[in-house]
């Protein structure tokens, strides 16, 4: 009966010890928690989580590449446009990105198709193509300005013929 219940202590310990310890790649970071309270950045490489108390939220770190679709937008002149997006962004302070905003992703994608469809609005059909290139540069100044505070980055804004 000792043997059991040593030998079910043991394993218990094992995995105790398991869930101690966690690995995050070097394109990550871990957003760790303590009872709900957001407590430190942690990674990459070998972190410590206390067991039951500690929680870990991982943030991918790498640039990220965002299609925004151009449907349903008009021009001034009441003309369909046919131009997608593409914006491309990369997380720069993890603790931010998880606390600041409930999910970057949408939020990044959402912004960018308003902003998009904004800028599309305000110019004519036909001087589109001669402003393609000052319109991304504005969608990417303006995005960035505003993602900046949930600690992400915009690299960049492509406008693409559909």
């Amino acid at each position: 009966m000792g043997f059991i219940l040593f030998g079910l202590l043991a394993v218990f310990l094992l995995v105790l010890l398991k869930s101690a310890f966690r690995t995050v790649p070097e394109y990550e970071r871990a957003v760790v928690y303590t009872l709900g309270r957001y407590a430190r950045t942690a990674g990459p490489g070998l972190i410590l989580v206390k067991p039951f108390v500690e929680t870990v939220v991982r943030v991918d770190m790498r640039e990220q590449v965002l299609a925004v679709p151009g449907r349903d937008i008009f021009t001034k002149d009441r003309k369909p446009c046919g131009l997608d997006a593409a914006v491309r962004y990369r997380i720069v302070e993890a603790d931010k990105a998880a606390n600041n905003v409930a999910d970057y992703k949408t939020a990044v994608a959402e912004l960018a198709r308003k902003l998009f469809s904004e800028s599309l609005a305000r110019l004519a059909f036909g001087d589109i193509p001669a402003a393609r290139a000052q319109l991304s540069s504005g969608i990417g100044e303006a995005l960035g300005a505003q993602t900046r505070g949930w600690g992400i980055e915009v690299a960049g804004v492509t406008l693409n013929p559909q």
